[in-house]
């Protein structure tokens, strides 16, 4: 009884972080994202297309500069800060992903442990859904860049 109430709880546990995650990112994307499309065009800043600091890099460096005001030479000096950890930043992202896809697997294959087999080729097409539209989603939002 005892295994089987922390392998729920680890299960609770993991959801939530998944969840949490996502609902982190869709606050980024969707609502801190349009938020800073719609001050940089009100303040006519167009944003360069390509180049170091593209898509969020870039909105990250307009969003300092105009929250903080900083200087001409702060702006500058930021610049180089995030040019020196742009790889380093990179490399620990792939990293992550490929451990975080591990963790979702894992996941996954827990659940397909509690259910039936009936249950379990209802799983494996909701899941394949939702791999699908989660591709389609990301290939909308880099053809919209």
């Amino acid at each position: 009884m005892m295994a089987s109430a922390k392998k729920w709880m680890g299960i609770t546990l993991l959801a939530t972080l998944v969840i949490g995650m996502g609902a982190g990112v869709l606050v980024d994307r969707f609502l801190l994202a349009s938020t800073s499309r719609v001050h940089s065009r009100a303040r006519g800043v167009d944003r360069p297309r390509g180049g170091e600091h593209s898509g969020r890099g870039r909105r990250m460096v307009e969003r300092l500069r105009s929250g903080l005001d900083l200087t001409d030479d702060q702006a500058a000096r930021l610049e180089e800060v995030m040019n020196r950890n742009h790889e380093t930043a990179h490399q620990y992202w792939k990293d992550s992903r490929q451990e975080y896809e591990t963790i979702r697997q894992r996941f996954r294959a827990d659940i397909r442990e509690l259910l039936n087999e009936e249950q379990q080729v209802k799983f494996d097409q909701m899941v394949a859904e939702y791999e699908a539209k989660s591709h389609r989603d990301r290939e909308g939002r880099r053809s919209a860049r």
